[in-house]
């Protein structure tokens, strides 16, 4: 790359003018940079060494012919979705969507956590930890859906979806249990006002943090229950209620899993006797109660469920839902799993209800079916029906869902599966292993696995098709998610689950396989 200034009409831009696809040259009119001559392939060679180390030399092998490809593609994989997992963390752009660069505040708290738990960078975590909770707003204890730094740092999201409260506590309780480092809980962190657009000049203990964070949740139940609202939507943020009264009425099956794993969780990393620790245990308890009372009316788990005042319950989304014409969901089904809020035979019927209505060749689906589109009206829902194009969440394979699912099966004990389905949204040589999916990119993460109907009318008119494989499935946007980071903390630690069975050993589910990481 040169760097001149001789240029026509100087800029503070880096132009770059390609000469051919190996070689071009770079001008910039940035004259207080400084500026120097990279070597090519000593930058290629530095970054692989940071991909090698972020992963700890992690490395497979076997000697078992039936199981060396498997085992290749899954050592080939891994640093490219390491990368993918950096971009996401550093400069979350991709290659579909080139504008953001904002952190997501459930975001950050999934896919860059998880990997760098997973890998022992304890440190990172920790300046994730410290960087979402000062961006928490004074006036209320809740956060923004996205939020960006630097000069930029007054730039946020207006609202959050209901479930965005209680990921920053689930980093805590995570940290917590991995690294006992509760000093943490003691360190000074300013919030973001909502009204000033700014960092405050008070700071408080991240504990104090906790608490507000707490309150926030304590004061958005449902009437006098421990029913969190629905808010502007779930993880699914397709699916957010076309009539924004809703918002106050609804709660989402997944968003109360996951508060009671969250609680529960801090219940047993805090101080045993704290006045935080059992404040948890007993918000863990009442929720855990309602969720009992409201939610498993039926043997299978709704989507949602509308309560009135009278705490009359209607479900949303179940076997035989008139209004949606939707049976079944999977974020409940694999989230009860996860969360252990389901438990025996309530874990293999969910597990059973996924895999005969959920689970196609080339992964797990958000929903039995799509939901109705009327040419863009919303009657109930808001993107799921406004949005023309039948991709990521609205064509249901999310391939971060499918991630949570293969988590759900190691979680019940077959981890080989688990391999199996996480095998499934690896790109290398996919076609051998789904026939129908269409030629894609090898080295890069893709967030979904997209039915290829041409319009929204052919994919609920024949959506039958699928399950047959009639139809090919096209890999969706590329890099932009929390999914690889998923990935990797999901194969290392939920499937591999190395920081339990140790490094340099063979899998604990498959002698055949041997593990080396530093």
């Amino acid at each position: 790359m040169v760097f001149n200034q001789d240029l026509e009409f100087p800029t503070n831009q880096v132009i770059a003018k390609y000469h051919d696809v190996t070689n071009f040259t770079v001008q910039t009119g940035i004259f207080s940079d400084n500026l120097r001559l990279e070597d090519q392939d000593e930058t290629r060679q530095a970054h692989a060494k940071n991909i090698n180390d972020l992963l700890k030399s992690f490395h497979l092998a076997t000697n078992n012919s039936g199981k060396k490809d498997l085992v290749e593609r899954t050592n080939l994989i891994l640093p490219w979705f390491a990368h993918d997992a950096l971009v996401h963390l550093m400069s979350p752009h991709g290659l579909e969507q080139s504008s953001g660069a904002a952190w997501g505040t459930r975001d950050v708290s999934q896919g860059p956590t998880e990997l760098f738990l997973a890998t022992e960078h304890y440190d990172e975590v920790r300046k994730i930890i410290t960087n979402v909770y000062s961006h928490q707003f004074v006036e209320n204890g809740n956060w923004p859906q996205w939020f960006m730094f630097d000069q930029y740092s007054g730039i946020y999201a207006d609202e959050s979806h209901g479930d965005v409260i209680i990921w920053p506590m689930k980093v805590v309780a995570d940290y917590l249990a991995v690294t006992n480092d509760v000093t943490i809980l003691q360190e000074r962190l300013p919030y973001m006002s909502h009204e000033t657009q700014n960092m405050t000049n008070k700071d408080e203990k991240l504990i104090d943090h906790l608490v507000k964070q707490i309150n926030y949740i304590e004061n958005s139940f449902l009437y006098d229950t421990a029913v969190s609202a629905y808010g502007d939507g779930d993880r699914d943020d397709t699916l957010q209620p076309a009539d924004a009264s809703q918002k106050q009425e609804m709660a989402s099956t997944w968003t109360e899993e996951l508060t009671i794993e969250v609680f529960r969780k801090m219940a047993h990393v805090l101080e045993k006797g704290s006045e935080l620790q059992e404040r948890c245990a007993a918000l863990a308890d009442r929720m855990y109660e309602d969720f009992k009372k409201y939610f498993m009316q039926a043997d299978t788990l709704p989507g949602f469920i509308k309560m009135n005042s009278n705490h009359e319950v209607q479900p949303i989304i179940y076997p035989g839902d008139q209004k949606t014409g939707i049976n079944y969901r999977l974020l409940p089904l694999s989230q009860g799993v996860l969360s252990q809020v389901l438990t025996g035979p309530e874990v293999r019927n969910a597990l059973q209800i996924i895999k005969e209505n959920l689970l196609y060749a080339d992964g797990v689906r958000l929903m039995d079916r799509p939901a109705q589109y009327h040419g863009g009206v919303s009657k109930i829902f808001k993107r799921a029906e406004q949005s023309a194009n039948f991709g990521r969440e609205i064509g249901l394979l999310y391939v971060h869902a499918h991630i949570r699912y293969a988590e759900a099966i190691a979680a019940n004990g077959d981890k080989n599966e688990a391999w199996r389905l996480l095998d499934l949204v690896n790109p290398i040589n996919l076609t051998d292993r789904v026939p129908n999916a269409d030629i894609r990119q090898a080295n890069v993460y893709f967030s979904s696995s997209d039915a290829d109907f041409d319009t929204r009318y052919e994919a609920q008119e024949q959506y039958n098709q699928l399950a047959k494989q009639s139809v090919n499935v096209k890999g969706g946007w590329r890099l932009y998610s929390s999914g690889p980071g998923i990935f990797i903390g999901a194969l290392l630690q939920s499937i591999m689950t190395l920081r339990e069975s140790g490094k340099n050993n063979t899998l604990p589910f498959d002698s055949d396989v041997y593990i080396t990481m530093d």
